[in-house]
C-alpha cells in the first residue's frame, strides 16, 4: 500500500547502528538479499551517507552486479568544509553511479559557504536532481525557509512518540514551501523494539508514554512499531519514509505491515499524547544508555 514511500536506510550496512541492533553491522551477503527483496517489492530508493562506514561501498558492489536495476540514491555530505567535493567524488566512486539527491548532513553543513556555493553547480553541472538537508530539531526548519537557495528536500524525524512536527503544523508549512519531506527515525532508532525491562532500566522517564501508545496499538490490533510505520506512511505530507533493517526478515515484516489498513481516527489518539523531552526524542543525546 505504501511501498512507493519506503526508502531503505543503510547506516546498519556500514556500522553498528541502532539501539536494538544486537547483531552488529549487516554482512554484505545479507545486504544483497535485502536490496534484492526490496527491489522486488517496489522499493527502489536508498538513503546512505559518506559517514556510514562501508555502506556506500557495499551498496555500490550490489549495483555493479545488478546494472539493470534503477535505484534512486540519496547521500549526505558533512564537514570539514574543504572536503565536500572530495566526499562527493568518493561517494560516486564507491556507489558506481551519481546520486540523485544530495543532502547536507546537518543544518550547520548547509550554511557552510563551501556547501551552499556548490548547490547551483551540483544541479546545473553535475545534474543532481535535488538538494536538501537533514535536520535534527524542529527549530531548524525556519532557517531553511529563509535560506538563500531553494531547498528541495528536508529529512527529519517523526514517529508516534515524537509528533511535534505534526502537532505544530510544520509539516504543512514544509509542503506549502514546495519541499519534499523525507521522514527518518520512525522507530526512534530502535527504541520501539525494546522490552519493558530495557525501557525501565534505560529510559524509565518515557515508559508511561510508551505504555499509552502500546494501549492504542493493541486497540487497533497492531504492534508499537507497526503503528508508527503505518501512521507516518499514511500522512499525505510525507513523501518518503526511511527504514533501516538488520536482516531480510525485518524488511519482510515491514513490507507486510504497509499492506495493513489504518483508521484515520488514530491520529487524534496518537497526537493527544504530547511528549516533548528532547533528551529522549533526539537519539544523539542518549549517550551510553544501553
Amino acid at each position: 500500500m505504501y511501498s512507493e514511500k519506503l526508502t531503505l536506510g543503510s547506516a546498519q550496512f556500514g556500522s553498528n547502528y541502532g539501539i536494538a541492533n544486537s547483531s552488529g553491522k549487516v554482512k554484505s551477503s545479507e545486504v544483497n538479499k535485502i536490496l534484492a527483496y526490496a527491489y522486488g517489492k517496489g522499493i527502489s530508493c536508498i538513503d546512505t551517507a559518506s559517514g556510514y562506514g562501508i555502506s556506500e561501498k557495499v551498496i555500490g558492489d550490489y549495483f555493479n552486479e545488478n546494472l539493470n536495476q534503477k535505484w534512486t540514491i540519496i547521500t549526505k555530505l558533512s564537514g570539514p568544509p574543504n572536503l565536500f567535493m572530495e566526499q562527493l567524488e568518493t561517494s560516486i566512486r564507491k556507489l558506481g553511479r551519481k546520486p540523485d539527491v544530495v543532502l547536507a548532513h546537518t543544518i550547520s553543513d548547509l550554511f557552510i559557504p563551501s556547501f551552499s556555493d556548490m548547490i547551483s553547480w551540483l544541479k546545473n553541472e553535475m545534474g543532481i536532481s535535488k538538494i536538501g538537508v537533514s535536520i535534527y530539531r524542529k527549530n531548524e526548519i525556519e532557517k531553511i525557509f529563509n535560506f538563500k537557495y531553494k531547498i528541495d528536500v528536508i529529512q527529519c524525524p517523526l514517529n508516534i512518540l515524537d509528533t511535534r512536527l505534526y502537532r505544530t503544523g510544520l509539516i504543512d508549512r514544509i509542503k506549502e514551501n514546495d519541499i519534499e519531506l523525507h521522514i527518518r527515525s520512525v522507530f526512534l532508532q530502535g527504541l520501539f523494539f525494546l522490552s519493558e525491562k530495557q525501557l525501565n532500566n534505560n529510559f524509565i522517564e518515557v515508559l508511561p508514554y510508551i505504555k499509552k501508545l502500546k494501549k492504542i496499538s493493541r486497540d487497533f490490533g497492531l504492534s508499537l512499531s507497526e503503528l508508527s510505520l503505518l501512521w507516518v506512511c499514511s500522512l499525505n505530507q510525507v513523501d518518503k519514509v526511511i527504514i533501516g533493517v538488520d536482516n531480510i526478515d525485518q524488511l519482510k515484516t515491514h513490507c507486510k505491515t504497509i499492506n495493513k489498513e489504518i483508521d484515520f481516527e488514530i491520529t487524534e489518539k496518537i497526537t493527544s499524547i504530547k511528549y516533548n523531552n528532547e533528551k529522549i526524542l533526539n537519539p544523539s543525546l542518549w549517550g551510553e544508555r544501553v
